[in-house]
């Protein structure tokens, strides 16, 4: 499928005919026109249906979940604890000394 010469309203029943074939059986069409009407669906919000909770592994969520919660942990303080100063010209603040020291020895 060439999008700048088949997409278009002189080709409307052709397309509508593709869809039709495609809302029926996804592999009734070239794989082009799926991946075309699959991102139109998606879209326009007409998703397929998400997966049942009986189908998610909770365990995996969960630990995906603290992953995030991990990320996210090293996004907000991370560069506090990060030594920036390459030359140390300036002393660490008190809190962070005890950290600083462990590094040197």
């Amino acid at each position: 499928m060439n999008r700048l010469t088949v997409v278009n309203r002189w080709n409307l029943d052709l397309i509508e005919d593709y869809y039709r074939r495609w809302r029926e059986d996804p592999a009734s069409v070239e794989e082009t026109w799926r991946i075309f009407f699959e991102g139109y669906e998606l879209g326009d919000g007409r998703a397929p249906a998400a997966a049942s909770a009986a189908e998610v592994d909770l365990s995996a969520a969960a630990a995906q979940a603290a992953v995030t919660r991990l990320i996210d942990g090293y996004r907000e303080v991370g560069h506090y604890l990060a030594s920036l100063d390459p030359l140390r010209l300036s002393l660490p603040p008190a809190r962070m000394r005890s950290w600083n020291s462990r590094d040197s020895a």
